[in-house]
């Protein structure tokens, strides 16, 4: 049988904290999920695809989920990643002083907890995109969701990437924890519909994303 994940398409950020609670249960759901298609495994991290299913399933493209464990305490590392310079770690397309910018909009959610809406950029020598993302950041939790959405209040390229990114960081016992990762991404671009090279850009993103998590460089200077 073929896994399969559910995710919700593009969304008009009018009630962000009902939004918010969606894009976490769509996360949860996906992180929950055992029928994953093993794309890549080594010991240190695990590579898993799914077919999308709802609002996103014409796109043909795959979810991707990676797992590894790396020795930090959760809820520290949690707080590096959900940081500016955490964030510039977690999206390499950027500048990197893009993550320093103020968020458009800050909403009052649960405790313990940010919701922002905020610019995303992508960077790279033949491609610029700007889109919207509604960022769900959960320290309760160790749950970070980031999605995709446009808004009444400011103009979205015709041409934007459609985004799901979320990371949930649990505790394996002492400066040891265990992170997933979720990542779909559609950039939108003529000639897109080749959706077995963006599912094959995604596996390496994941990869490379995985090592940079796991780096005791990059962590320890900035929480240890």
């Amino acid at each position: 049988m073929t896994a399969t994940c559910v995710l919700l398409g593009e969304r008009v950020c009018r009630q962000p904290e009902i939004l918010a609670l969606a894009f976490q249960t769509e996360a949860t759901s996906a992180f929950q999920a055992t029928d994953w298609h093993l794309e890549f495994q080594t010991e240190q991290v695990k590579i898993e695809s799914a077919e999308i299913s709802g609002d996103l399933a014409p796109t043909h493209l795959h979810v991707m989920k990676a797992c590894t464990e790396v020795p930090h305490d959760a809820a520290r590392l949690f707080a590096f990643l959900t940081s500016a310079t955490g964030f510039a770690v977690l999206d390499p397309v950027s500048h990197k002083a893009d993550h320093e910018k103020p968020v458009l909009q800050q909403y009052d959610w649960k405790p313990g907890a940010r919701l922002e809406l905020a610019t995303a950029t992508i960077a790279m020598p033949i491609l610029h995109r700007e889109f919207l993302v509604l960022n769900a950041i959960d320290s309760e939790a160790c749950l970070f969701v980031s999605k995709s959405v446009t808004h009444p209040d400011y103009q979205s390229q015709s041409r934007r990437p459609l985004n799901t990114f979320a990371i949930q960081v649990r505790s394996l016992g002492t400066n040891k924890s265990q992170i997933e990762i979720l990542n779909y991404l559609h950039l939108s671009l003529p000639g897109s519909e080749l959706a077995w090279i963006m599912n094959f850009i995604n596996c390496q993103f994941l990869k490379k994303l995985s090592q940079n998590i796991a780096s005791v460089q990059i962590v320890k200077q900035t929480i240890i």
